[in-house]
């Protein structure tokens, strides 16, 4: 594992995929200043817990705590409060990078 030494600012986002019959999630998030991928994740629910789950691999891989991009999804606001990590909600034009 390597560590970034202090993203200024992450995206995090998920994307809902069909595979075999499965419906999964696909996690993943990037170093917005040099598009560093820091973490990817899948399960095959989107709860609570997987987005915390998600958001602890986040941050094994950060020196320091990143300032978190998101959507308007609920589940990250309550994960980003819990883990008391800084976020601010993007809509989908100023998301692209990931």
């Amino acid at each position: 594992m390597f560590l970034i030494e202090q993203p200024l600012m992450v995206i995090v986002d998920e994307t809902k995929i069909k595979l075999e019959g499965w419906q999964i999630y696909i996690w993943n998030a990037i170093d917005i200043e040099d598009h560093v991928i820091l973490a990817v994740y899948v399960s095959v629910s989107r709860t609570s817990f997987d987005t915390i789950y998600f958001l602890k691999l986040v941050l094994n891989t950060c020196e320091n705590k990143p300032f978190i991009l998101v959507d308007g999804g609920p589940l990250y606001r309550w994960a980003l409060k819990r883990l008391g990590l800084e976020w601010e909600h993007l809509n989908f034009r100023d998301r692209n990078h990931i």
